[in-house]
């Protein structure tokens, strides 16, 4: 229903409540996001912003997607599912065409905004890969909570990464904190990126520095326990802190 009806704060509401993202429906198989393209394609009315006719005039179909009575409350239902991981998975049985070349999602022609979005809802397979959506916040939260930053939906084919996609971010806006954050996760271990690492990697951080700081105070160091601290700390831990635990 919240999905019917484009309702982002029924969605929001219902995220916050712990609701399945990706939760199917019992009669056709149908994810929430498949449902959103489905019953918005179908309640565009008789010129759909991304049919050619509605192409034809392009200001009227960027004033229709700035709308928030119109393509406006659609996208931002999208984005938000899409920054939960939501994932545009179509039944076996359904042909893709039904609903996602109703809403544009595979025609050449349209390059709208909820195109672009559901061609790399279809790609992409983790949240971080929609950095571009979320906030600061919502970075560091998918960082520390592990997120792979080289997660690919599929190793046979060139996809992006989240961090491919931060550095394009990035690139474009300096000033995008989001995709900092997620390059600066990137980096070997420091003090300044140890809150970017996930839980167990900055436990060992803290294990190792308690390790550190024993060898500094035994007695045969009297006098260099500074430099020991340093060595330790700029060149122990970035070697043995990493965000896998598979690698430790």
């Amino acid at each position: 229903e919240a999905c019917a009806s484009r309702s982002v704060r029924c969605i929001e509401q219902l995220l916050a409540a712990g609701a399945d993202i990706d939760a199917v429906r019992h009669d056709d198989a149908c994810t929430p996001l498949c449902c959103l393209v489905y019953f918005s394609s179908t309640s565009f009315g008789a010129t759909p912003p991304d049919s050619p006719a509605a192409h034809a005039d392009q200001h009227a179909s960027v004033e229709w997607w700035a709308d928030e009575r119109g393509g406006g409350r659609l996208m931002r239902a999208a984005e938000l599912m899409c920054k939960h991981g939501a994932g545009l998975k179509w039944p076996a049985e359904q042909p893709r065409s039904r609903a996602a070349l109703a809403a544009g999602y595979e025609a050449d022609f349209c390059p709208s905004p909820l195109s672009r979005l559901l061609r790399r809802a279809a790609r992409w397979t983790t949240r971080l890969h929609h950095v571009e959506l979320l906030t600061e916040a919502e970075a560091i939260a998918e960082l520390r909570g592990g997120a792979d930053l080289h997660s690919m939906a599929s190793a046979e084919v060139d996809e992006p990464t989240p961090l491919s996609l931060a550095m394009d971010a990035f690139a474009a806006d300096p000033k995008h904190a989001p995709a900092a954050r997620v390059i600066d996760a990137a980096r070997p271990w420091s003090p300044e990126t140890h809150f970017l690492f996930p839980w167990d990697a900055r436990a060992r951080a803290v294990e190792l520095l308690i390790l550190g700081h024993q060898l500094a105070a035994d007695a045969r160091h009297v006098g260099v326990e500074g430099a020991i601290k340093d060595v330790w700390v700029g060149h122990v831990l970035p070697k043995a802190v990493f965000r896998s635990s598979e690698l430790l």
